[in-house]
């Protein structure tokens, strides 16, 4: 199985919300919290990088910057 992996820098200490959000995205295969820079494992063929992008912002999360893997098997 292929995937994808973008690291999120963000300010906010308070992700129980975030994760709750990407968990019920479809593509999205896991989120490890780890301080400022959170790991976000995605299927590409079933979710891009910018609508995982725009799902974060939409639940008020402030991203400082991204960083986006290719695939992966």
């Amino acid at each position: 199985m292929a995937f994808s992996t973008i690291t999120l820098y963000i300010n906010e200490e308070d992700k129980t919300n975030l994760q709750q959000v990407l968990e019920q995205l479809e593509g999205i295969l896991q989120y490890q919290p780890n301080g400022g820079d959170d790991i976000v494992l995605y299927d590409p063929q079933r979710i891009s990088y910018d609508q995982i992008l725009e799902t974060v912002l939409q639940a008020s999360y402030h991203i400082s910057r991204f960083y986006v893997a290719g695939e992966e098997c």
